[in-house]
């Protein structure tokens, strides 16, 4: 309508212009629209001028018009951007709820392995099905933010709707992560559990399997009728080095076995540590009866584990000592045959040669030289001799301690001594020849036959250092008793060298081995006193404490309960009495094995770190004069040596002693036979961290997510922040404490009380005197989902820096966004180190970050990520950005 009136307006002005140029239209104010707003009179108007008003008049309306045209039909896209947007968000919230659906119809906790398996199964559809959601949520947090930016009537309804659908997606995928991380947990330890029961059944009948590792039992020989030679069964020479090599496997299998032991362990704590908390998402009373089922069930297994491994360490126990006794055997055996070798290849071949000589025809020069080279080779006679009564003397020693070889040892002992006694008479009857030659007569009995008394003894020193060969044969000493002087009678100028380097090995192998016996015996003294303090404490002031507070008798004004003040100083004592103290002593001669122990009961001592963890809070209540009285008074009526400070700050200082007895065994192990010492020393190395990790965690305030759902501390520490969505970027980083948990990373802002109050990011280390009054807090800032983030390690300018950076969900063809860079600056370069190679662990643990975002995400392009994110920021350094997949 208003084109055809303009048209009008056109085709009547041309009317005008052409036939009546000189008409003059006097127009009335009410019929002109426009002559309000006009200065110029209304009279001497021709009536083009006159049309020509009107028209620009109507073509201001139109464009007035066409404006608010405009604005509408915006609004109206608006609109249908938002109804479709919240359409498209209600579909991606059916599908999550579909997904929680899912994982509560599938959600059981493995008693078998074929349930894990199972569930192994189900779980996988679960994964596949949810794919196209995390796609769809993704980029639907990505049209939140083009529709934000293209300034739209409503962002608050947009943000909200955004805010929703990311809310119900972390708690999606917090539930699926945990469920993925318990069926990887449930397979991982019926698999191993089942490989460790078959190993301990197979390694126990083979362990029971009576074996002669040495030959001894091929001997025939008996004391009263020695053969002259060895038997033709035993002519080849058993071998100090096969049974060195017997041994050192027998080693190797219980350093295995132990570890396997320990790998089902930590597969069963991992795996209830997941079915606990994927628990906590079901509140029937049904999914807590499954999980006491399956924890039941666990434990059941594990305790058997523990049967068979306690069962398997002590035939293995037995079967070391054969072996050890078979050294020694083996020993004393290449001893003999390196006596009767020398006699035969030495002695009798240097005898025969002079005997095939014929005296007689002799001149008395020549005879003279034979008497001196006879008198020369009798000191090496001599020499081989006190070798021989040596071996007579430590072998009836072996003996008469009844070693399971007696038989053997006694024939190699008959053997050797019949023999030397044999050529002794030879080489006697040679020398009376000699000396009737020269006319010299035998006034004293010949000393090369070994005397009969054998328990005289010409070396003492000398015998001890054979002692020590023989004992120490378990070791995997390969040194001949008379080793040195055969191999000069051999001419072997370099055997006696490394016989000395060997001696020497084995003298730092003693005192190693002694060092590591004294260490023990520490460890179990100290551990006998330990647990007698505890029980002087909880039979005096604990329990005085509590029979006082049950009769209502204590003090007016003081209503502690004792649990505050004592902690959980019970347990302790319980499982020190009647668990870890009777473990302990069962490596009393195994002092490289103690860290086994350790390991076996790591999980026990978290109950150490409840107790570090009230302890500032026990400290803060003693120093009150009337609880500080009453336990004075409860010390001198029970006659206790010390006050209760000093007994309850003895779990605390038992940490660091297991800690300090462990490094100085660790010291004392050769490289490679530590066996589980490091591992643990990691345990007791670890409860302080804990420890220190659940004090500041408990000090986290207003997080949107439970404690229990966060889970276990990794690492937490206090660093600089410098985000790039800040508003009003400063060179000066913002102060932010920082936890990492298994699935998210979570930024907290410390705020402290006072200044008079205590530190609240103390530390362990603190707790036997930290007042543990008023202490600070962390208050809740913001989370990150650690399988939505990546690493750059390297940011330049600082070394300490690292940054954090997640990334959105790529659309058809486009590449993918970059929402957010935190750079972190940490107090030192190993800080950092520890976090990033964390962070990476972590995340290449998670499922979501390892498979489903490597779907839909790729890694942002350089330029991106070594963009500053402030005034103060600097650009990263290389392209050592990260992103984890497997």
């Amino acid at each position: 309508m208003a084109l055809d009136v303009l048209q009008r307006g056109q085709e009547l002005t041309q009317v005008f212009e052409s036939f009546l140029p000189s008409i003059v239209i006097i127009a009335e104010p009410a019929a002109d629209p426009s002559a309000a707003n006009t200065s110029v009179s209304n009279h001497g108007i021709t009536a083009s001028e006159r049309l020509q008003m009107i028209l620009e008049f109507l073509h201001e309306r139109e464009m007035d018009f066409e404006d608010i045209s405009e604005m509408r039909r915006v609004r109206l896209e608006q609109c249908v951007q938002f109804c479709q947007f919240k359409s498209d968000a209600t579909q991606v919230l059916s599908w999550m709820k579909n997904g929680e659906s899912m994982l509560a119809a599938s959600f059981l906790i493995p008693s078998s392995l074929q349930e894990a398996e199972d569930l192994q199964v189900e779980h996988e559809q679960f994964q596949l099905a949810i794919e196209k959601t995390h796609s769809s949520a993704f980029q639907l947090q990505q049209k939140a933010e083009q529709l934000i930016q293209s300034n739209h009537f409503n962002p608050d309804g947009i943000r909200q709707i955004a805010v929703d659908v990311s809310n119900r997606w972390q708690q999606l995928m917090t539930h699926a992560e945990d469920r993925h991380k318990l069926v990887v947990a449930s397979l991982n330890f019926y698999k191993t559990a089942e490989q460790v029961c078959s190993v301990l059944d197979s390694l126990e009948k083979q362990y029971k399997t009576d074996e002669d590792f040495c030959g001894a039992n091929n001997i025939r020989g008996t004391g009263n009728s020695p053969p002259g030679t060895p038997s033709k069964e035993i002519e080849s020479e058993t071998g100090d080095k096969k049974i060195a090599q017997i041994i050192s496997k027998h080693q190797e299998q219980k350093e295995a076995f132990l570890k396997a032991c320990t790998l089902a362990r930590r597969n069963a704590e991992t795996f209830l540590k997941y079915a606990a908390r994927c628990v906590q998402y079901y509140s029937s009373r049904a999914s807590n009866s499954v999980y006491r089922n399956a924890e039941n069930k666990v434990k059941n297994i594990l305790d058997y584990i523990l049967r068979q491994e306690n069962e398997v360490l002590e035939c293995w126990s037995q079967r070391k000592k054969k072996l050890d006794s078979c050294q020694q055997y083996v020993l004393v055996e290449h001893s003999g045959r390196q006596a009767l070798k020398w006699i035969k290849e030495k002695g009798e071949e240097w005898l025969n040669k002079r005997l095939s000589r014929n005296i007689d025809n002799c001149s008395h020069e020549e005879i003279d030289e034979l008497y001196k080279t006879l008198n020369e080779f009798r000191l090496q006679v001599k020499e081989t001799k006190e070798k021989v009564k040596l071996l007579i003397q430590l072998s009836e020693n072996l003996i008469e301690r009844r070693h399971i070889h007696s038989n053997a040892i006694r024939f190699w002992c008959n053997c050797v001594e019949k023999n030397f006694k044999e050529f002794s008479k030879k080489l006697d009857n040679y020398r009376h020849q000699i000396e009737e030659k020269l006319g010299i007569r035998l006034v004293t009995p010949s000393n090369e036959t070994p005397s009969g008394d054998r328990n005289s003894d010409s070396s003492l020193e000398s015998k001890m250092s054979a002692k020590d060969t023989l004992s120490n044969a378990s070791s995997g000493s390969t040194a001949s008793i008379s080793g040195t002087s055969f191999a000069k009678a051999n001419n072997s100028e370099n055997v006696p060298q490394v016989a000395q380097l060997t001696d020497q090995q084995q003298e730092i192998k003693r005192k190693s081995a002694r060092k590591k016996e004294f260490i023990m015996a520490e460890l179990l003294q100290t551990e006998r006193s330990y647990v007698k303090d505890l029980e002087v404490c909880i039979n005096t002031y604990f329990n005085e404490y509590r029979r006082q507070a049950h009769l209502q008798q204590l003090p007016k004004g003081i209503t502690v309960n004792e649990l505050i003040l004592f902690g959980n100083i019970q347990d302790i004592y319980d499982f020190h009495n009647d668990i870890f103290l009777k473990e302990l002593e069962k490596y009393e001669t195994m002092p490289e094995d103690v860290g086994h122990c350790f390991v076996t009961w790591a999980r026990y001592f978290d109950i150490y770190v409840n107790y570090c963890k009230n302890k500032p809070d026990s400290n803060s209540l003693l120093i009150i004069p009337g609880i500080s009285a009453l336990f004075e008074e409860i010390q001198r009526k029970h006659n206790v040596l010390h006050p209760i400070a000093a007994y309850l700050i003895k779990p605390v200082q038992r940490i660091t002693k297991y800690q300090l007895l462990l490094k100085d065994l660790l010291s004392c192990c050769e490289e490679g036979l530590e066996g589980e010492i490091k591992d643990g020393l990691e345990v007791m190395l670890s409860v302080p961290k804990k420890a220190n990790d659940a004090l500041h965690l408990s000090m986290l305030d207003g997080c949107d997510i439970s404690l229990d759902h966060l889970g276990e501390v990794i690492l937490q520490d206090s660093f600089q922040i410098f985000d790039s969505k800040s508003l009003l970027p400063s060179r000066k980083g913002r102060e932010r404490r920082v936890f990492l948990f298994e699935l998210y990373l979570v930024f907290a802002k410390e705020v402290k009380p006072d200044s008079s109050s205590s530190s609240s990011s103390s530390s362990v280390s603190s707790f036997g005197s930290s007042s543990g009054g008023n202490k600070g807090k962390y208050m809740y800032k913001n989370k990150l989902l650690t399988s939505e983030i990546g690493i750059t390690e390297y940011v330049e300018g600082d070394e300490c820096k690292f940054c954090i950076w997640t990334v959105g969900a790529a659309t058809s063809g486009g590449p993918t966004v970059q929402e957010n860079k935190i750079i972190l600056k940490c107090h030192s370069l190993d800080v950092k180190h520890l976090w990033v190679k964390k962070l990476r662990e972590v995340i290449q643990e998670s499922y979501f970050s390892s498979r489903i975002s490597t779907l839909n995400l790729s890694k942002p392009p350089n330029s991106k990520l070594m963009a500053a994110t402030g005034p103060g920021s600097s650009s990263s350094k290389s392209s050592s950005s990260y992103r984890s997949s497997r």
